[in-house]
């Protein structure tokens, strides 16, 4: 091989280990941090206990919360019974999916009862406002004092005032 079929061998791997690089920094500027998923269940025992974003968590017995935080969207899975007492950031709101409905953050704290394989839940909001969303996109507005009660089989949510504020 010549002097000049090096030199150019060596301009190709130089252009191609450029590009490589700019777009590899690409990809980790425009793609979102994750935190892995964690999985916390609470077996016989009530847990409390602070997510990576300063959410306090209160998990009622046999309940099952699995969460993966991103540089802008906060959400977790919840089977079974827990209350959530949310940290604020407007930046990236906290969500939580239960029994096929999403659950907004529109700064509260708040309980969620969504037992694993009931056609139930129910929601009962302590402070601030939330929404709830079901996966066919009904939805509803939840404020202080009320509650909802979701049929996941009619795809129907029932609102009300919470009826024994010592419940939550």
């Amino acid at each position: 091989i010549s002097w000049r079929g090096r030199y150019e061998f060596i301009r190709v791997a130089a252009v191609l280990l450029i590009v490589a690089g700019i777009g590899f920094g690409v990809y980790k500027v425009l793609l979102p941090r994750k935190i892995p998923s964690v999985v916390l269940t609470s077996g016989d025992q009530i847990q409390e206990v602070m997510l990576p974003d300063s959410t306090t968590v209160v998990l009622n017995r046999n309940s099952k919360l699995s969460y993966a935080f991103s540089d802008n969207k906060r959400r977790v899975e919840l089977k079974g019974e827990a209350f959530f007492d949310l940290a604020a950031d407007a930046s990236r709101p906290f969500e939580v999916m239960a029994s096929g409905v999403v659950i907004r953050d529109i700064g509260t704290s708040f309980n969620v009862n969504a037992p694993e394989g009931n056609d139930s839940m129910i929601v009962q909001v302590s402070s601030g406002e939330i929404e709830m969303t079901s996966l066919s996109n009904h939805s509803i507005v939840l404020k202080k004092g009320e509650e909802a009660l979701y049929i996941k089989s009619r795809d129907e949510f029932i609102k009300s005032a919470v009826a024994d504020t010592n419940v939550i």
